[in-house]
Parts: structure tokens; sequence; C-alpha cells
């Protein structure tokens, strides 16, 4: 049985944690039991800093982005909860059509503003609930579009390996790294 009071106080040395967080108040649909730890990096470092510190205990752990359409036992979850609530919420234009988006940006909310400078391609999606960061792992799609449309690449957290900047030729080639951590994706927008 692990001791969840001295692994808390470890952690907590590397980032914020809480303990015995309710995750119903994470989720979009607002139901969900406790988790043993909710670690909530405030940057990167500290979230590569996290990861390495879960993989070297072999503790069970989940990322949770926004929460939007995430289902979560009562029961809760025997683990920690990495919060990717830091800065992942960048828009930004790296030339004429190329745009990076964090993962934590909502997905509305960077298809209107790049649609708002007169780029196109994605609009069918903007009604999907969710951030930049689901529509990658989950390739959002609607009316025909597919969010791998665009992506040019995807920036990507592999615990063992850091931080790597990853061209995927589609989607199903992205999803052997599913143990990676999406946080930023590159789009080509016309």
């Amino acid at each position: 049985m692990r001791d969840w009071d001295k692994i808390a106080q470890e952690m907590n040395k590397i980032c914020a944690i809480e303990r015995e967080v309710s995750l119903a108040q994470l989720t979009s649909f607002g139901v969900g039991g406790p988790a043993r730890i909710l670690a909530q990096p405030a940057d990167r470092n500290e979230l590569a800093h996290c990861l390495k510190f879960i993989q070297e205990r072999e503790l069970d752990f989940f990322i949770i982005g926004n929460g939007t359409n995430l289902l979560i036992s009562d029961k809760g979850f025997d683990g920690v909860i990495v919060g990717t609530s830091y800065d992942l919420d960048e828009i930004e234009q790296i030339t004429d059509d190329l745009w990076q988006w964090g993962a934590g940006v909502s997905l509305w909310r960077a298809i209107t503003h790049s649609a708002d400078e007169n780029y196109a391609g994605l609009e069918p999606l903007a009604g999907i609930p969710g951030s930049v960061g689901g529509a990658t792992v989950m390739n959002a799609n609607a009316y025909g579009v597919s969010f791998f449309d665009k992506v040019q690449s995807v920036e990507i957290l592999i615990p063992d390996k850091g931080y790597v900047q990853y061209k995927p030729v589609s989607y199903t080639h992205l999803r052997a790294h599913e143990t990676s951590l999406h946080l930023v994706c590159r789009l080509l927008l016309e």
C-alpha cells in the first residue's frame, strides 16, 4: 500500500498539489470521485519534473486538460491526476498561413480568432466543445473536416525523452505516442 501523504509531501517540492480533490469539479459533466493527488504544474519545466517523479515511482496517473466530455468514476482515481491549466493557452501566427495553438486553448476560441484574422479551414469544428489538446488527441471532425487535415506538427512531451516537435504523417501515426502529452499544434490555415 502506498503512503500517499509521503508522496504528496515529496511531490509538493516539484509543483502545487492538492489531496483528495473531487474530480467532479474538473469535468464538464460534474461527476467523479476524489483523486489521491491533483498535481498542478505551473509551467512546462514543472510538468516535465512532475511526470518524471510519477514515472520513477511507477504511480498510476492521468493527464486532464479542460475535462470536456470526460467521465470519471464516482469511486475516484487511485493515483495522480496531472492538470494542464498553465501556459498552454497561446494562439500565435507564425507565418502567413502557419498558426500555433496551445493545447489549453478552447477549440472554439482558436478557430474564431483565426477566422477573425481571415484564416480558414476548420470552421466546421468550432461547435465541438473542448480544447485544442482534446481535438488533437481525438482528431475532432465534423461535416467532412478533420482536425488533422490542417496539422503540420505537434509538440509533445514524452515522459522518458522530454519535449519533441513531432510531424505526424496522420492522426493514427500520432496515436503511437499515447503516453505522451500534446502541448502545442502547428496548423496550416488558408
